[in-house]
């Protein structure tokens, strides 16, 4: 975590002072990286909406962090609170490794290992807690889905493809930009 925060915070500096442009055009990746530190100074510029996105995400990893909480109280498991939530970041993120579907398996063979070896879960209870939680999340997460299925602008008459609605964002994105 420590290196992470320093690498981010080392590209900040780099692109605010705009080292990029002094690298030689012939450097790899050159462009790429004066794209990234175009869009750290757009968010840099934006710094509020960068903060309510934040936010928003630390809101949205509480609740699916929650989720798996309340699942596994549901099913009886004796889950201290701080030790859940020290196993959640790192099933997490072995969950959103492109190995599996939806990261089906790895969560519950995770929570398996962790669950068991950390807070003496039975391992059968914690492939269950898995599992379920899974499955809340994907009916929580339906509503958005059939939304995203069948979502028409207004005067449109038939689906929308994905790109046009692509651009559509970018356009909203662009005067949301402009307004503040």
């Amino acid at each position: 975590l420590g290196a992470s925060v320093a690498f981010l915070i080392s590209t900040f500096v780099i692109s605010g002072f705009k080292l990029l442009h002094s690298l030689p055009a012939r450097f790899p990746g050159r462009d790429r990286l004066i794209e990234i530190s175009a869009a750290y100074h757009l968010y840099a510029h934006h710094w509020r909406a960068t903060l309510v996105a934040f936010v928003a995400s630390v809101v949205a990893h509480l609740a699916t962090f929650t989720t798996f909480l309340f699942a596994a109280y549901a099913l009886g498991a004796p889950v201290p609170l701080v030790n859940f939530f020290a196993v959640m970041p790192v099933e997490r993120t072995i969950s959103a490794l492109p190995i599996s579907f939806a990261g089906i398996g790895l969560r519950e063979k995770v929570l398996q290992i962790m669950l068991n070896g950390l807070c003496g879960v039975p391992e059968a209870k914690a492939i269950l807690i898995g599992s379920l939680s899974f499955l809340i999340i994907l009916v929580c997460c339906l509503p958005g889905a059939i939304v995203y299925l069948f979502y028409k602008p207004s005067g449109a008459v038939a689906r929308v493809p994905l790109r046009e609605m692509e651009q559509e964002v970018v356009a909203l994105e662009h005067e949301i930009g402009e307004a503040e």
